[in-house]
């Protein structure tokens, strides 16, 4: 990462601490401590999803909001964040400047690496940094371990297997990064966010990597072929046809695909009838589309 060109390079010890996992502190659902006592002074906005994270601290002193705890993240504290776990999502304003990693998991496949920069007046800048198609399987599986074991004996040796195999991928990461442009990861970002929230608008999802709504629309038609738009469009269709099928209440449905109110939902479901029905012949026709 340090010395790819990218607009947010690395401090030569920031770079070290990746693979220096003897100074990392790593916590998870099942960590029993040192936890932070008592309630953040502003009430953190929590969400959770049916995917893999994690946060990797660089940078600066900040309290997260992790299930009911709160972790202190000092650079070097890794939290490993499972699938459906409650946990902070939009940082509140830091005393210091902070710089944090964060690692997305959909699949067993595929990971994305992103840098989120936040100053002291909480502006915060996104820099994708690398996609690494068939990385992560090994850290996947120890992941799951974990999930199973009995005991705290056997999970601290597991985690010490899931320190390791991050190190590698994070020393894989900075030769990776050279090779793939700052452009192709932020755009595979925005496939991601889309597979997660598309009822996202366009300027929110430019805004998540770093690029205007023009420049990044240009980005996405380049590399895919059609507009973000008519993607999220039909992304967004073809998740409504599939939890309609599982008879999801509207409201759920709605909450989803990422809709700010119900009411916003059904004006976009009258419109994509129209749009999609009209040319399909059949409400539970589905298009074909790339997955994030």
């Amino acid at each position: 990462m340090n010395g790819s060109g990218l607009s947010f390079p690395l401090a030569d010890e920031e770079a070290r601490l990746l693979v220096e996992t003897e100074n990392w502190s790593l916590y998870d659902q099942f960590s029993s401590g040192p936890f932070m006592e008592g309630q953040s002074p502003v009430p953190a906005r929590m969400e959770s999803h049916p995917f893999r994270e994690i946060l990797f601290a660089l940078r600066g002193d900040y309290d997260f909001a992790f299930l009911d705890r709160r972790v202190r993240c000092v650079p070097g504290t890794v939290i490993f964040i499972d699938n459906d776990l409650s946990h902070e999502f939009l940082y509140r304003k830091p005393e210091k400047e902070l710089l944090h990693l964060w690692i997305h998991l959909h699949s067993k496949e595929h990971l994305i690496i992103r840098l989120l920069h936040l100053d002291r007046e909480g502006k915060a800048s996104v820099h994708p940094l690398c996609s690494l198609p068939q990385m992560q399987g090994e850290l996947w599986n120890y992941w799951d371990r974990l999930s199973q074991c009995r005991d705290e004996a056997m999970r601290a040796i597991v985690r010490r297997y899931l320190k390791y195999t991050l190190a590698l991928i994070f020393d894989a990461a900075q030769h990776m990064a050279v090779a793939q442009t700052q452009a192709q990861v932020a755009v595979e970002y925005a496939m991601t966010l889309l597979g997660r929230f598309c009822g996202m608008s366009i300027d929110a999802l430019a805004a998540q990597t770093g690029y205007s709504r023009f420049h990044f629309s240009r980005l996405f038609r380049k590399q895919y072929g059609m507009s973000p738009e008519k993607y999220r469009q039909m992304r967004c269709w073809n998740r409504y046809l599939e939890m309609r099928s599982r008879h999801m209440p509207n409201k759920e449905i709605a909450s989803e695909l990422g809709f700010a109110n119900v009411s916003a939902f059904y004006r976009w479901v009258k419109t994509a009838r129209n749009r999609y029905v009209g040319k399909a012949g059949n409400a539970s026709d589905k298009y074909d589309l790339p997955l994030s």
